[in-house]
């Protein structure tokens, strides 16, 4: 049996940090350990250490040690959780004081929180056939455990049979079990022919990084190129009920509403992030059949193809020829 390496595709965004993001993450990391809360915290997780030898059959067992996985909110952490979880095993952590704490203030492993965490303690017994899921690089499996899956962080493509990268995922709001995908039964025809809707402010969305590394348009330069074309309105503009752009600091879209208002679409404006190319509403648009208008394609696996699941452009003159062609 292969052990699996997934791939955290956010490593796309790693660069030298500077002396200000190596001090946040120092006082970060200290604040698990000075924190009153951060204590209370853990002395729960303790509370919900479980008895392995008691479990009637495999687990898949998480064992983190690193602070990349609770990077953005915990958002990636998220992912790999809802997707082990889809396998039907019980999911239990290795309490780990520092791993364990973050769970108090980052706000998508909180997530994972309200599902009845449960945690081992190190060396514990699991039941044959379990799994342990690590970011420790060159881990040696244990014994007691089928298989193991290493995460690691890295600009690198898959290299051999045993490596899979890790898709880019949906939001973890849209990944939330509270959420009501019913409007999905609807097969009504879409009321918006292409859509957009999401922040766009200059100093976020305008990142040198995706023009001089990725040669991207950036989402602040597309938006402004499209209504510059298209367009006599600033803000908000409808032509011949063809194109809607809403700009999220005035017209939020609940996570709640979001991706039932981004269905009734028939293609989406798949403009870049903040600081990488991918971001998450690509993947909700495709998840819902709505085809993107993207200058991405490379960055799926498999990767998108013009005109057969998306709309590629390259340049200004091939952006503004796609909305013409959608």
């Amino acid at each position: 049996m292969h052990n699996w390496y997934f791939e955290i595709k956010k490593a796309k965004i790693l660069k030298v940090f500077s002396i200000r993001e190596i001090l946040e993450g120092f006082f970060r990391r200290l604040r698990s350990f000075v924190s009153p809360a951060s204590f209370q915290f853990f002395m729960e997780c303790r509370r919900n250490v479980i008895d392995t030898k008691l479990l009637n059959g495999p687990v898949i067992a998480f064992d983190f040690v690193g602070q990349q996985i609770d990077k953005v909110g915990g958002r990636y952490l998220y992912q790999i959780y809802m997707e082990f979880k889809s396998l039907g095993f019980p999911m239990i952590f290795r309490l780990n004081y520092e791993f364990c704490t973050t769970f108090a203030f980052k706000k998508y492993k909180k997530f994972i929180w309200e599902t009845n965490t449960f945690f081992y303690v190190e060396n514990s017994t699991v039941p044959s056939g379990s799994i342990l899921v690590t970011d420790r690089i060159n881990f040696v499996k244990p014994n007691n455990f089928f298989k193991l899956v290493v995460i690691k962080f890295g600009e690198e493509r898959s290299k051999n049979n045993g490596e899979a990268e890790l898709p880019f995922s949906v939001h973890p709001k849209i990944f939330h079990p509270k959420n009501d995908f019913s409007f999905l039964r609807d097969n009504a025809v879409p009321s918006k022919r292409i859509f957009f809707a999401g922040s766009s402010v200059k100093n976020k969305y305008n990142s040198k990084k995706l023009r001089d590394k990725y040669s991207l348009i950036t989402r602040f330069e597309a938006l402004n190129l499209l209504k510059k074309h298209l367009s006599d309105d600033p803000d908000l503009f409808h032509q011949k009920d063809k194109v809607t752009i809403l700009d999220k600091s005035d017209d939020r879209i609940e996570s709640a509403n979001w991706m039932e208002t981004l269905a009734d679409s028939a293609f989406f404006l798949a403009l870049p992030g903040v600081a990488m190319p991918l971001c998450h509403n690509a993947v909700e648009s495709l998840a819902l059949g709505v085809v993107p208008i993207l200058q991405y394609p490379q960055y799926f696996t498999p990767p998108l193809e013009h005109k057969v699941n998306c709309l590629v452009y390259d340049n200004e003159k091939e952006l503004i020829a796609a909305v013409k062609y959608a």
